[in-house]
Formats: C-alpha cells, structure tokens, sequence
C-alpha cells in the first residue's frame, strides 16, 4: 500500500449522522441515497466519505459516531433537510493510503497509516479521520475496491 504525506483542501458533504458499528455504515449511505436520488445529487462521479467522530478502536460499538457522506463539487449548492447536513472537512497535513480489498479488512490499512506516522515521528491531530471510497461497491467486486484512508495531523 504505502503512505503518503500530503496537504489537502478542505471538503465539503452531505451527510447523515450515523450512530454504531463502521461496519454499518452502508444502512446511512443507503439512506443517503435515497434522499439524494430524487433530487438529481447522485452522479457518477460522486464520492462517498465516511468522517469518523469517535475513535473507533476505544468507542463502545453503541456510543460510535460518524458521518455518513458525499463529497460537493467547489460551489455546488445543496440545502439539505434534517436529518441530513452539510459538513466541512477540514483540510491540512495528513497521512494517506489508498487500500485495496474489501470493507470487511480494512483494518490493515488503518494500521500501516497509524504505524507510519508512529514511524516518521508524526502525531494525529484532534481532528476526525476519513474514508474516500473511489469505486461503487454495489458494482465493483469486494476485491477491487479501492479506498482512500486519511488521517489529519498535528
């Protein structure tokens, strides 16, 4: 996989807060869908984005939050209603891999981007980190999913 070292603009998404297991993330973005649909906001390049509030190695599986998204196009106007939202990503200096294979293993990713910034000395800043998913998994193979994992430092 490797890591990387790089500066990144902030973002922003639509979102849903999503409250349990990452793992259940997708019952959020199935929602999310179905709000979006109708009012056109679902192209095909769309990314998806999962911003995780609570760490989810120390969280409870019930007291677990995050958000459940889709990155905006710079100046794209969207007013979302509850429960859904709209969430700046903040940018500056993170690590990132981009992890092939199935949600379901994904840890190893998580862990080569934490032990890379153990490993040049770098420290995670108190800020959320995120998945960018660069592929449908509704049409890619588990094998072939490609997600980009970042982590905000310090």
């Amino acid at each position: 996989m490797g890591v990387a070292f790089k500066d990144r603009q902030p973002v922003r998404m639509v979102a849903l807060v999503h409250e349990g297991a990452p793992h259940e993330l997708k019952r959020s973005f199935d929602a999310l869908v179905a709000w979006a649909g109708p009012k056109g906001l679902l192209q095909q390049s769309r990314q998806a984005l999962a911003l995780y509030l609570t760490n989810m190695m120390t969280t409870p599986v019930a007291d677990q939050r995050s958000y459940a998204g889709f990155i905006l196009e710079e100046g794209e106007v969207v007013t979302p209603e509850a429960p859904f939202l709209e969430v700046t990503v903040p940018g500056g200096r993170h690590a990132m891999t981009l992890y092939r294979g199935p949600y379901a293993e994904i840890g190893v990713g998580w862990r080569e981007v934490y032990a890379a910034i153990a490993a040049h000395g770098e420290t995670p800043a108190n800020q959320p980190p995120f998945e960018i998913n660069l592929n449908n998994p509704r049409t890619t193979p588990p094998e072939d999913l490609l997600t980009e994992i970042w982590v905000p430092l310090a």
